[in-house]
This record gives C-alpha cells, sequence and structure tokens, in this order.
C-alpha cells in the first residue's frame, strides 16, 4: 500500500553549535512534516571537526555557518545572513 512507498529512514546531520541553534529547528520542523518517518540524529562539532566526519561518511550532511575549504563536498548555500558593525556616536 502507500505506506509501503513512504520514505523513511535516518538522516544523520553534522553541524555547529550555532547551526543547531539558530538553523536547524526550523528545517528539522519543515522535513519532519514532510518525512515523519525519518529518524533524525544530530551530531554537533565545529567546523574542522564536522567537515572531518562528512569525508570520513559519519554524517550524511553537514551545515556550517561558512563554506569549508573542502575541494571535494559540493556546498549549497542555505540562509545569507548579513552582520553589521555597530559603533555609539
Amino acid at each position: 500500500g502507500a505506506l509501503d512507498r513512504t520514505p523513511r529512514g535516518r538522516l544523520s546531520i553534522g553541524c555547529t553549535p550555532a547551526a543547531s541553534q539558530f538553523i536547524l529547528p526550523t528545517v528539522f520542523r519543515e522535513f519532519k512534516e514532510s518525512f515523519p518517518q525519518y529518524e533524525i540524529r544530530v551530531v554537533p562539532g565545529e567546523t574542522p571537526q564536522t567537515i572531518e566526519r562528512l569525508l570520513n561518511n559519519e554524517v550524511d550532511l553537514a551545515v556550517t555557518l561558512r563554506p569549508p575549504d573542502a575541494g571535494r563536498l559540493e556546498c549549497q548555500p542555505v540562509l545569507e545572513d548579513e552582520l553589521e558593525f555597530l559603533v555609539s556616536p
């Protein structure tokens, strides 16, 4: 039946602490609404460790706040954020 064709599985995401706090909650909510049968596992770490885990196939994808210097990886922007300097008059 239809349930047999429902995508299911596990998704392991390596991410920086900032990404897990500010980016992933919205992404998780939308993903779980679309794919409720998936189990999501978050593996926190700083960018170098996260990229190393991705290259070693320890995680399925990585979310970092800056692009890695890893030529073998395909990088796609998730969002753009503007940072501004604020100074007192």
